[in-house]
C-alpha cells in the first residue's frame, strides 16, 4: 500500500485524477487536497470509502482487480484528519496511523530538521550544496578541477561564500556517461576530500557515488553524507555503509542508469512512480537505522522535458514522505532546450527554477553557481525573518 497527498486544487492535476476516478465536477474549487490510498484490499477500500463519505469528504474508488482497489478522497486537511481517526478506531489501526503520519509530514514539513556532523540543518531555511566534480567529463564543469590544489581552492571559496555542503563526485552522471572503476573513482575523490578536511575541519562533504567502496573510503576520509543517485539500487551494500558510519543519506530517483537513462522514457504515472520509489527507499534506510535522509526526485535522470516540469510543479507532494527535499536543476537541459540556451547561459534560468522549487518545498539547492544560490538562500531567510533586517 502507498498513500499520497495530492495537489488536487490544481486544475491540471485534478483533470488527470478525474479521468482515473471518473470525477466530472469541478471539486478542485472547493477541495484543497486529494488523498490517494493505493493498493487497498477491496474489503478495506469499501469500508474506508463509506467512512470518508459519512464524514463529509468526497470519495471515489478505482478497481485494480478483484482483490485490490485504489481510493481517492477529496477534502481539507482537517476533514481528512477526522476521517483518518475514524479509520484508525473503526477499520484498521495501521492504515489510520499511516494516513495521520502522511498528513503530519505534509503539515509539519518545515520542522523536519536533520543533523549532519553535529550541525542542525533547519528545514525552515534554504541550504546550498555546491557541486565539485573531479571528473574529466561532467556536463558543466568536467575537467575544470583536474588537480587536488584547484579542487581544494574552489572548496575553500565555496565555504567562504556561504555554501553549506560540498558535493564531490568522481564519476560523471550526465546522460550517456561511461562507467568508472572503483579504484579510479577513489583515486579522484579521496585526495581532494582529505585535503579539504585538513584545511577546513568543519567542512561538510557529500560523496556523490553509487559504489559502496567509494562511499566507505570517502566517509573514512571525512565525508559526512552519501549522495546515491541510484537511490540504494545499484549497490545493495550502500545502505550498510551509511548505517555503519551513521552518515546522512541523499536518496534520488533515477530510471535506468546514466548511460541509458534517456532512452525510451516511459511512465504509467510519473509522480506515483517517483513518490512510491522514494517512500520505499526511505523506509529501507530507516529500517537500517539511518535517520538523516534527504530525498531528490532526480530532475533529468530518466525524465523527458514534460516529466521534469510536472515534477517541478508538483514537488510539494513529496513532503508527505517526511524528509527534506533536495533539487538539482543547475544548468540542466530541461532549462536549456525549451529556452534555447547553451550550457554557459543557463544561470538566470537556474535561479528562476530554483526559486520555483523552493516555493514548492525544496530546501536544499544543488548548484554550480554558488554565488547566485547563496543570494537566493539569504533572500529566503530575509523573507521568513524580516526582523533581522530591522537595524539596517
Amino acid at each position: 500500500m502507498h498513500f499520497q497527498l495530492i495537489n488536487i486544487a490544481s486544475p491540471i492535476v485534478f483533470k488527470k485524477y478525474s479521468h482515473k476516478y471518473n470525477i466530472y465536477r469541478n471539486l478542485y474549487e472547493i477541495c484543497s487536497f486529494g488523498l490517494e490510498l493505493r493498493g487497498l484490499s477491496s474489503e478495506n477500500a469499501e469500508i474506508i470509502h463509506q467512512i470518508f463519505l459519512k464524514n463529509g469528504d468526497f470519495s471515489y474508488l478505482n478497481s485494480l482487480n478483484a482483490n485490490e482497489k485504489d481510493l481517492l478522497a477529496l477534502g481539507t486537511l482537517n476533514k481528512l484528519k477526522e476521517s483518518a481517526n475514524l479509520i484508525k478506531s473503526n477499520v484498521n489501526e495501521e492504515i489510520g496511523h499511516r494516513i495521520n503520519q502522511l498528513l503530519r509530514n505534509y503539515e509539519n514539513y518545515d520542522e523536519k530538521n536533520i543533523k549532519i556532523k553535529g550541525k542542525t540543518f533547519y528545514s525552515k531555511n534554504v541550504h546550498v550544496i555546491g557541486i565539485l566534480n573531479v571528473t574529466p567529463d561532467s556536463f558543466s564543469d568536467g575537467g575544470k578541477f583536474k588537480d587536488v590544489k584547484s579542487a581544494v581552492n574552489f572548496a575553500s571559496k565555496m565555504i567562504n561564500i556561504g555554501v553549506d555542503i560540498i558535493d564531490i563526485g568522481g564519476e560523471s552522471s550526465r546522460p550517456g556517461a561511461s562507467f568508472v572503476s572503483e579504484k579510479e573513482e577513489i583515486d579522484r575523490v579521496i585526495p581532494v576530500i582529505s585535503e579539504i578536511i585538513n584545511q577546513n575541519p568543519e567542512a561538510i562533504i557529500s560523496i556523490d557515488t553509487t559504489k559502496s567502496a567509494v562511499a566507505d573510503a570517502a566517509l573514512k576520509s571525512g565525508a559526512s553524507i552519501i549522495n546515491d543517485i541510484s537511490g540504494l539500487t545499484l549497490d545493495p551494500e550502500m545502505v550498510n555503509i551509511a548505517s555503519k558510519y551513521n552518515s546522512a543519506l541523499i536518496i534520488m530517483h533515477m530510471k535506468g542508469i546514466p548511460s541509458t537513462m534517456q532512452d525510451k522514457i516511459t511512465y504509467d504515472d510519473l509522480l506515483t512512480e517517483v513518490y512510491d520509489f522514494l517512500y520505499n527507499q526511505v523506509s529501507l534506510a530507516r529500517k537500517n537505522n539511518i535517520e538523516n535522509i534527504l530525498i531528490d526526485p532526480g530532475f533529468g535522470f530518466g525524465k523527458n522535458l514534460q516529466d521534469n516540469y510536472e515534477l517541478l510543479s508538483r514537488l510539494n507532494e513529496l513532503k508527505g514522505i517526511g524528509c527534506p527535499i533536495l533539487t538539482g536543476l543547475s544548468r540542466k537541459s530541461m532549462l536549456g532546450k525549451p529556452l534555447n540556451l547553451d550550457i554557459n547561459n543557463r544561470d538566470f534560468a537556474t535561479v528562476a527554477a530554483d526559486t520555483i522549487a523552493i516555493n514548492n518545498g525544496s530546501r536544499y539547492i544543488r548548484t554550480h553557481n554558488i554565488e547566485n544560490a547563496v543570494q537566493i538562500k539569504k533572500l529566503f531567510q530575509f523573507m521568513n525573518n524580516p526582523e533581522i533586517l530591522a537595524n539596517g
